[in-house]
């Protein structure tokens, strides 16, 4: 699907950030406004590209068909046993931003038994490379790229003493 292709372009390539353009979608449950009512692709693409951009990416990254993915996987290890994981800081800065909370769309490769997200947030999609175990650790990782991609602080920082 969609996600597997998203993923397969972006194993082929070695750099930081990868952009990728992906197809419209054109399915009645996609392009349905609120009201329930069908909205065209093309009103769709106009909604979608009033939404405000990143300003320091490229203009291919601008597009509401493109997606940022980047080489993260997320490791369970690496969080705090409590506290903050990247799907509720996610949700905490779309709170502080008034933006619609984060749409996870996840894909699970039979063969290997993994997972890879996508997170939906403004409009533009956020995904990443390293599969993962469980669809749960997929979204956190989708999220986890949202995040760095955003320039948002992941981990609060330890002050030495």
């Amino acid at each position: 699907g969609l996600s597997e292709e998203v993923c397969e372009l972006a194993k082929q390539c070695t750099d930081d950030r990868v952009q990728v353009s992906t197809p419209t979608a054109t399915t009645t449950t996609d392009t349905t406004t609120d009201e329930g009512t069908e909205e065209s692709p093309e009103t769709k693409r106009a909604r979608l590209s009033e939404l405000p951009g990143e300003e320091n990416d490229t203009a291919a990254a601008d597009t509401p068909d493109s997606a940022v993915v980047l080489p993260i996987g997320f490791v369970r290890s690496d969080w705090p046993g409590e506290g903050d994981t990247p799907k509720q800081l996610l949700v905490e800065y779309c709170k502080k931003k008034q933006l619609d909370f984060p749409i996870y769309t996840v894909v699970e490769n039979k063969s290997t038994r993994s997972f890879i997200a996508t997170a939906l947030v403004d409009g533009r999609r956020y995904s990443h490379t390293i599969p993962s175990k469980s669809k749960r650790y997929a979204e956190q990782a989708a999220a986890q790229a949202c995040l760095e991609h955003l320039g948002v602080p992941l981990l609060p920082q330890k002050s030495i003493t």
